[in-house]
């Protein structure tokens, strides 16, 4: 048998019965066999492919700067904030304005509170005041005393929330349809040195508040976060350790032991992460800690390095490392943990200050100090996709395809084993019709 016998149904150089050739040898309307040439030249795709996408930079190396100005970007643990489109951060200093249509211009001081679109590229002022505030979508939350403000700074939208009781609140966290805070209501007293704080959240969808600690200890629980199914927060009795409740079901669980001190916990789908001096006591080294969720295994992510301010986002945690300081003006490198490989990586560096970073699926932003004040920047993971698709969802439809062929060139093979023994079956009997060959035994 011909290898053209193989993959167009012996079509190339001759015609197979009852078939017919084509203009270049092989049969058009036998298409069942070619499925084995397609799937050679999907395996080879998919191979070119899989080593092109090996080569691909996990990131893009050029950040782009979202903002321009004269003014000072806070810097902080949780001072610049991102979800979705919105990146916001509270700025102070100086700003250039026109006075009376001229051309002339004064200093003008320009703090506040500010929204940044990266889609439409268009900043919001969301208040004049810089805030201790958290952001979901086009909403921003903050603390006002004894009250939280709700703002929609798409439509300028602006309400407080009915927080029962008169005593202060302290770090409102919104997501979605609900806002988490620390509330100061259940201390009965305030003189005792304890200052007692519950967590409390509030459903807008269903206009309902519930306090979220039920445990029964005086202590100082602040730092909330919420993240999908689960809010957490520090609980300084005992030391201090990282609480978590889930919304689903309503259980309070206790995810860190040991009496070190821990802070500003985050969570995502993933993990947990938090800042502890565990291996530091009193010095001020924090180093950042986290905890898969799904194994329940707990990592030290950095040793010896001072970490200013970090942010998560699934497995990955990024945050400003400001132990190198060997260049003038240099105090912060942006770094990564991928929980999945366990491994750090820079992200970003230079000689200038790198600080402030917050993460949303594949973005990363943070604040670059090479300008006076500083600027906001933006990374992101180099785009992988090719005629609409992600190169992996290509790459699995590729190797469906050759798996494919492959399975329709051996069914061909076997049917063309089968026709071949048939005809030659026939060709014997009308021999031996005609007398010309040998009878069957």
């Amino acid at each position: 048998m011909r290898l053209g016998e193989i993959f167009f149904g012996g079509g190339i150089g001759r015609a197979a019965k009852g078939q017919t050739v084509g203009p270049r040898g092989w049969e058009p309307a036998n298409k069942v066999g070619f499925g084995i040439a397609l799937g050679v030249v999907a395996v080879t795709i998919v191979l070119l492919l899989a080593t092109v996408a090996g080569l691909v930079p996990r990131y893009t190396q050029r950040p782009a700067q979202l903002t321009d100005g004269p003014y000072v970007i806070v810097r902080g643990q949780d001072t610049v904030r991102m979800s979705g489109d919105m990146v916001l951060y509270s700025r102070a200093g100086k700003t250039m304005v026109n006075v009376n249509g001229t051309n002339l211009v004064e200093p003008a001081w320009d703090n506040g509170t500010y929204a940044y679109d990266i889609a439409d590229r268009r900043e919001y002022k969301v208040a004049p005041e810089t805030l201790d505030a958290s952001v979901s979508q086009n909403i921003v939350a903050w603390r006002d005393g004894n009250r939280i403000v709700i703002k929609n700074f798409f439509n300028g939208s602006e309400t407080a929330l009915p927080v029962k009781g008169a005593r202060p609140v302290y770090r409102p966290e919104i997501e979605g349809d609900r806002l988490v805070w620390a509330d100061h209501r259940n201390d009965q007293d305030p003189q005792d040195g304890l200052f007692q704080t519950d967590i409390y959240m509030y459903n807008f969808t269903t206009l309902t508040e519930a306090r979220l600690t039920t445990q029964a200890n005086a202590s100082w629980k602040g730092q909330p976060y919420i993240r999908g199914d689960m809010v957490v927060w520090a609980d300084a009795k005992n030391g201090s350790a990282i609480h978590a409740y889930y919304i689903s079901n309503g259980t309070e669980v206790s995810l860190t032991s040991g009496d070190s001190n821990k802070y500003t916990p985050k969570a995502s789908s993933r993990a947990v992460a938090w800042l502890d001096d565990r291996k530091d006591r009193g010095q001020g080294q924090l180093d950042l800690y986290c905890l898969d969720i799904q194994t329940m295994n707990e990592t030290r992510v950095t040793a010896g390095r001072t970490v200013e301010s970090f942010d998560i986002w699934g497995g990955r945690i990024v945050w400003s490392d400001t132990t190198r300081k060997e260049a003038p003006g240099n105090s912060g490198d942006i770094r990564v943990f991928d929980l999945a490989k366990n491994a750090t990586s820079v992200y970003f560096a230079s000689q200038w200050s790198q600080y402030s970073p917050a993460i949303w699926g594949d973005r990363i932003v943070w604040v670059d100090g090479s300008k006076a004040g500083g600027e906001l920047f933006i990374m992101r993971k180099a785009d992988t996709r090719f005629l609409g698709m992600d190169l992996m969802t290509l790459l699995f439809i590729l190797s469906v395809a050759a798996i494919a062929g492959a399975a329709l060139g051996v069914f061909r093979l076997m049917r063309l084993k089968d026709d071949e023994e048939r005809e030659d079956y026939e060709r014997k009997a009308q021999q031996r019709k005609r007398g010309k060959g040998p009878r069957p035994s």
